[in-house]
């Protein structure tokens, strides 16, 4: 069983010739999973590694940057069943938080179809950090590459003078390739170091993005919302969201999520996110990337409450109120959709 989403996006990749090939990490193992179903191994708290991009069975891209905070893990029905010894035991949907006996998820979520979920994880972790530095600050980037040219333009010219009787217009030409030359060395110096988080600049920097986690930390106990719950919601919400208008774009990847700010108005709940997000487009025949600073504000629906059981699961339409089964999709005595069942949903989005 496919969710909606999933059916979005593969039509779209299928109707493209696009098959794409997800790396993850876990448990010191390199599994697969393809979009074309060619090849998917479950993944239990997997990490992202490389994405390989595909157009009719000859490779166009590839990414190597992800937020190593995520984890994702694949349901199925060998990884499912493998977290409990009884096959009676409860497993809730982390998107809709339908409940009910684990062996009822051993493909996919009976109600909303997804087959996956993630988790955020709040540890400390170099690589991310190096990537915010190097890729993300690019006021950063241009101040070292300034300092890199100054450095090297006094070191040339001191070298030029030691060691020329002359200081003429060819001496002077001689200080700019050689500083030339010096920058590029230099630069590419300080972004292995930055990378590999060796350099002052980089434990500055990273002092300042630790003390924005720590506001984020701060968020989720202060506000009690589940946050495994809200980011599933916010994948979900932000797949429907691009794959189900019309664009160029096959895929996304949140790169980091920088602000969380919560609100109460008219008797609601609501979040305002902010994150970095990659998105993976084909324009012409070519794989483009580009990055967003998108804000979304999600509005808390109901809490969720419903819970699977054997033989048909009853729940009250919320247009009629008649009596439907939790795994409909529309109310069969009304013929309006159930709406979703999971607790945040997407009210607008810009970036």
């Amino acid at each position: 069983m496919a969710s909606l989403i999933e059916n979005l996006h593969h039509k779209r990749l299928d109707k493209l010739g696009i098959n794409i090939r997800t790396y993850y990490v876990s448990k010191d193992q390199v599994l697969v999973r393809n979009t074309d179903n060619s090849q998917n191994q479950p993944v239990i708290a997997g990490i992202r590694h490389k994405k390989e991009y595909f157009k009719d069975g000859k490779l166009l891209s590839s990414e190597l940057n992800f937020d190593s905070r995520i984890a994702y893990t694949y349901v199925s029905a060998k990884n499912v069943l493998a977290e409990s010894d009884e096959s009676n035991a409860d497993f809730t949907c982390p998107n809709c938080g339908v409940t009910g006996p684990i062996k009822a998820f051993a493909d996919s979520c009976p109600y909303c179809g997804v087959n996956y979920n993630i988790d955020f994880n709040d540890n400390d972790n170099s690589d991310k950090k190096g990537y915010d530095l190097v890729y993300r600050n690019s006021f950063y980037k241009l101040i070292y590459l300034i300092v890199d040219l100054a450095i090297s333009l006094l070191a040339s010219t001191a070298f030029i003078r030691l060691t020329s009787k002359t200081f003429n217009s060819i001496d002077i030409g001689k200080c700019f390739i050689y500083a030339a030359i010096m920058t590029a060395i230099l630069y590419l110096i300080f972004y292995v170091n930055d990378t590999r988080g060796k350099s002052l600049a980089y434990f500055y920097y990273t002092r300042k993005k630790e003390a924005k986690n720590e506001e984020q930390r701060a968020f989720w106990a202060r506000s009690g919302i589940n946050k495994k719950e809200f980011y599933n919601n916010y994948i979900y919400e932000l797949s429907h969201y691009y794959y189900g208008n019309e664009n160029n774009i096959i895929d996304f990847d949140i790169i980091d999520y920088d602000e969380l700010k919560d609100y109460r108005k008219d008797n609601r709940n609501f979040i305002e996110i902010k994150a970095y997000i990659r998105l993976v487009s084909l324009i012409n025949g070519k794989i483009k990337s580009s990055y967003v600073e998108e804000s979304s504000t999600f509005m808390h629906l109901h809490e969720r409450s419903i819970r699977l059981e054997n033989g048909i699961n009853i729940m009250r339409c919320p247009s009629c109120g008649a009596s439907i089964d939790a795994t409909s999709k529309e109310c069969a005595y009304c013929g309006k959709p159930i709406g979703p069942l999971h607790s945040w949903s997407l009210v607008k989005t810009s970036h």
